[in-house]
């Protein structure tokens, strides 16, 4: 099955920020601008979320139980949020992005 053609929307995250985050179901990639290397983008987790804000807010908080995750996230690094809406996929196809993504990225905080 061919997927849509999806946009994806940046910006920059912190938790000023979370009015910005869609409640909604997404795919998501978190990112880290490198202070060395700031051209580049670096993912660190990528997710799936049935309310996208509410996910986030838990990321941003010691409530985040992913132990490599928190410490990034709770540190002064730059991060990024990326996502598509999924509310209009189903389920094996948001499977199928999902495992692209990770493919894709690599990111180092996805246990």
């Amino acid at each position: 099955m061919e997927l849509a053609t999806i946009s994806t929307i940046e910006l920059a995250l912190n938790p000023k920020d979370l009015d910005k985050v869609p409640v909604t179901a997404a795919i998501y990639a978190i990112f880290e601008k490198p202070f060395h290397q700031p051209d580049q983008l670096k993912c660190r987790f990528v997710g799936t979320a049935s309310n996208l804000k509410e996910v986030i807010d838990i990321h941003l908080s010691m409530r985040e139980t992913n132990v490599s995750l928190r410490y990034f996230m709770i540190s002064r690094k730059e991060k990024y949020l990326t996502y598509i809406l999924t509310s209009d996929m189903d389920d094996s196809d948001v499977e199928m992005e999902t495992r692209y993504w990770i493919k894709t990225f690599k990111p180092d905080c996805n246990s």
